[in-house]
């Protein structure tokens, strides 16, 4: 086992969270975990858990015991006849590309990003796109979990009220030590990048939501939008009210020929997890993100609202709007729980009064029945989370049960969940 004790600053990917926790320690098994655990409990310490700190909120902050999953990595076991994966909570969502597909195996889905670590995607409900597609969360069968008293157990299917809280426990339930993910044949991605007009968006909208696999897109307030997460866009061409879309459509995985060449009419033809990452970001992130899930019927209407708030309050906030769907689940605090969803994202930037901006955007998407994503900035307090979620009751007697103190509730946490 390896502590920090010196008292070291903790700070966030984006660098807009940071923390000095007492102690940041980095377990390598599930008995060092149990070990840090019971020691910090015995001091009385609060503990949080970090994975790979890719979140925008305050999650992860603590004054007491960080705990880093960094050096609890890798696949622990794979069956291809069940479709079932088991790892460590350390693992990186890109380390399960090759050895996966090696078994002719996929993840379901996966977003934009691949450096989150699994246990922490899971613990957020972190997820990709397209209206048959779940959260990550969702594809949880199985944890192994150190609870705050250090017992450690296991969560299955079982128990189907503790594994629908363990799904999206935001660390306040334990610490993961081991998960266990239902997977899927391997499959291709053919992927297209097209340019539209507002027009055709909003006219194509509920066609390509409801049968696509995968549809999302950019739209761009001003013509130099693009520049603001670096996509590339046709010469000459101003993007203003424009929009950059992405159409996913799945294909076997012997569709790939050797060099994985793509066909006529498509950009790219590859392995899923090939094709939706986006390259690394480098340099200074300037952006702060908001987002919230509405039920998917009123999507289009809370992008609309939104894109008239930039338009006409914030013009020099020049942040595309992202929109993407994505399917219904049962975990009780999953911003999907029980309904399809439209997930509304956009970005405020660091130098322009970006929290007056955000907090804006979800005034104007309030009426809309919003649910945050737990790793993006937000504005409800407990009343509207209570509200939002109809089994927020269930979870919190779970979570009073399992820790009456209120070990891993952290201070961002406790005024909701406290």
């Amino acid at each position: 086992m390896s502590v920090t004790d010196e008292h070291p600053p903790w700070t966030n990917w984006a660098g807009n969270q940071s923390c000095r926790p007492q102690e940041i320690a980095f377990p390598r098994t599930e008995d060092e975990a149990s070990e840090i655990i019971a020691a910090a409990t015995r001091r009385g310490l609060p503990i949080r858990v970090v994975g790979a700190g890719h979140s925008f909120s305050p999650i992860c902050l603590t004054d007491g015991v960080l705990i880093s999953l960094d050096r609890m990595s890798g696949i622990v076991h794979a069956d291809p006849e069940s479709k079932l994966v088991r790892v460590r909570p350390g693992t990186r969502i890109r380390d399960f590309g090759d050895p996966l597909w090696d078994m002719g195996l996929c993840l379901k889905n996966q977003g934009d990003i691949d450096s989150q670590q699994i246990a922490g995607a899971i613990s957020t409900a972190t997820h990709g796109s397209g209206i048959g597609q779940q959260c990550f969360s969702a594809t949880a069968r199985r944890f192994r979990v150190v609870l705050p008293s250090a017992e450690v157990i296991d969560v299955t299917e079982d128990n189907p009220e503790l594994l629908a809280a363990m799904q999206v426990s935001l660390g306040l339930l334990g610490v993961i030590t081991e998960v266990e993910l239902e997977v899927r044949d391997a499959f291709a991605i053919a992927e297209r990048i097209e340019f539209w007009p507002l027009e055709e968006i909003l006219a194509r909208w509920d066609d390509e939501m409801s049968n696509r696999r995968h549809f999302s897109f950019f739209w761009m307030p001003a013509a130099d939008s693009p520049d603001r997460l670096f996509m590339e866009y046709p010469d000459g061409l101003d993007m203003t009210d424009w929009s950059r879309v992405k159409l996913y459509d799945e294909l076997p995985a012997s569709s790939l020929d050797d060099t994985g060449s793509a066909a006529a009419g498509v950009d790219r033809l590859d392995r899923p997890y090939r094709i939706y990452p986006d390259p690394d970001f480098e340099g200074e992130i300037v952006g702060r993100e908001l987002e919230y899930m509405v039920p998917f019927d009123r999507g289009k209407d809370a992008f609309l609202a939104l894109r008239e708030l930039v338009l006409a309050k914030y013009p020099d906030n020049k942040y595309p709007i992202e929109i993407r769907s994505i399917a219904a689940d049962h975990a009780y605090l999953s911003p999907f729980y029980a309904r399809d969803s439209i997930s509304v994202s956009i970005c405020g930037h660091k130098y322009l009064d970006y929290r007056g901006f955000l907090a804006d955007v979800a005034t104007t998407l309030d009426p809309f029945d919003p649910r945050p994503h737990w790793g993006k900035l937000y504005y409800l307090d407990r009343e509207r989370v209570q509200q939002a979620f109809p089994q927020f009751d269930r979870f919190t007697g779970i979570r009073q049960q399992l820790d009456p103190s209120g070990t891993f509730l952290g201070s961002h946490l406790s005024p909701i969940f406290g």
